[in-house]
């Protein structure tokens, strides 16, 4: 009778050990899987940031590319169209579609989580939308006024 109770216990206590490291290897695998996540997440957010101040370089430099301020001398009733650049930019952002607003003297480009402003340094009105891809920046001049506009191509 002694031999059964020791191989009953014996059994049980396998069934204890094997469950407990189940349930120990299915903890260790949501810890990993969650710490990969943000793994993954903080380094979309780094590349999205990195390539956002890329984005205003390249906006910056196809403004300045185009645009020669124009003497005051210069009369022009209408708006008329001066210059432009289009320039191919990234679809996405990291890994979200984005938009790139023009507002009074500077860039914003948003996505999901991230959000970078810029100065163009221009001494023009910015105004316009794109959202990434083919863009054109256009240099306008009328009534003594400068304006620089974006818009997708």
């Amino acid at each position: 009778m002694d031999a059964r109770k020791k191989a009953g216990a014996k059994g049980q206590s396998q069934v204890v050990t094997n469950s407990l490291f189940v349930l120990f290897s299915v903890v260790l695998i949501i810890i990993v899987a969650s710490s990969m996540n943000k793994v993954e997440n903080d380094l979309q957010n780094f590349t999205g940031n990195m390539q956002a101040g890329d984005i205003c370089s390249i906006i910056k430099n196809a403004a300045e590319k185009i645009y020669a301020p124009v003497g005051s001398n210069v009369s022009m009733n209408a708006t008329e169209e001066m210059g432009y650049s289009v320039i191919d930019l990234p679809q996405k952002l990291g890994n979200d579609y984005y938009s790139i607003l023009f507002t009074g003297n500077s860039v914003e480009i948003t996505a999901k989580d991230i959000s970078r402003t810029c100065e163009i340094g221009i001494n023009a009105t910015l105004s316009g939308l794109s959202r990434g891809g083919r863009t054109k920046i256009k240099w306008l001049y009328g009534n003594g006024t400068n304006a620089i506009s974006i818009e997708n191509a």
